[in-house]
């Protein structure tokens, strides 16, 4: 087995990493050349890397070729190997029977599925300064949080690209469903905010309990109301009260159950007193003597 120096390992991993990250296809066959170049001296390593990966799979894992399709970011298998080693990792051994390592299984899908509800929490309750711009204002709450923050990255590359399509290469359109830089600088020149028919719906998907192919536009409270409806009649009339004007707030904003005193109260400073009821000696700080 041939074992390369160290500095020749890094200059293999080097051309290795800029070949898989061609853009295009020139771009990946100039790059080929540089990595044949380095390898001219392991050539069973080359021919083995060549003829066993890049000609029969280069498709499944070269941006050149993987920046053509709709991914959403999802260009490996890391999901899977991640889920399978927490699996075992819960796990611990290969003993437990089948009662216990279906309570295993089942918890930690409920954990994951957790952690993704706090995911979409908090893609709709948090608000990031960065996204204060007029530009994402109809985009805030509404898409998932790492769905914006691609768009930032490409807000950040209009600066370079404008609404050059050549330089741009609108990428991040194609694989990811969102806007580009040179979409988003025409969006700017406008000016106006980016539309939601620009992101794809995938994006938007932030609870278990909407079709994912529904747009923002064509949500629907009919569950919530539901749930409402059913929490009603479980409760007593006290509470039956205290939820049907809790909706009367939200039904009739203009009402309001609370009215103003009788009489206005000043709230600021002490009372004063009449003067012409307080004798001097009540009015003395004088230490009364002692008997």
């Amino acid at each position: 087995m041939t074992v390369f120096p160290k500095k020749k390992q890094v200059q293999i991993m080097e051309a290795w990493e800029a070949l898989i990250y061609s853009y295009d296809e020139a771009q990946y066959y100039m790059k080929l050349a540089i990595f044949e170049g380095i390898c001219s001296s392991c050539s069973i390593f080359y021919d083995y890397v060549h003829e066993q990966w890049l000609i029969p799979h280069k498709e499944r894992f070269v941006e050149a070729w993987t920046n053509r399709v709709m991914h959403f970011g999802n260009t490996t298998t890391q999901r899977v190997e991640s889920a399978h080693w927490s699996l075992k990792r819960i796990l611990q051994d290969s003993i437990g029977d089948i009662c216990s390592v279906w309570e295993t299984i089942n918890s930690m899908i409920v954990l994951q599925h957790n952690e993704i509800i706090a995911s979409f929490e908090k893609s709709i309750i948090q608000k990031v300064h960065r996204y204060s711009n007029r530009l994402y204002a109809n985009l805030r709450g509404v898409l998932s949080k790492n769905a914006i923050d691609h768009i930032a990255a490409e807000y950040d590359r209009v600066k370079y690209v404008s609404i050059d399509q050549t330089e741009c290469r609108c990428t991040i359109r194609t694989t990811h469903g969102l806007p580009c830089a040179c979409e988003i600088a025409r969006y700017s020149m406008i000016p106006r905010s980016i539309p939601l028919d620009a992101i794809h719906g995938w994006w938007s998907k932030l609870t278990f309990h909407v079709d994912a192919s529904s747009q923002p536009s064509e949500l629907s409270v009919k569950h919530e109301i539901d749930v409402i409806v059913k929490k009603f009649e479980e409760l007593d009339v006290p509470g039956k009260i205290s939820l049907k004007g809790k909706l009367r707030e939200i039904a009739y904003p203009s009402t309001t159950s609370m009215f103003p005193p009788v009489a206005k109260v000043k709230t600021k400073g002490a009372p004063k007193k009449d003067k012409s009821k307080v004798s001097k000696r009540d009015k003395s700080t004088k230490r009364d003597p002692s008997w």
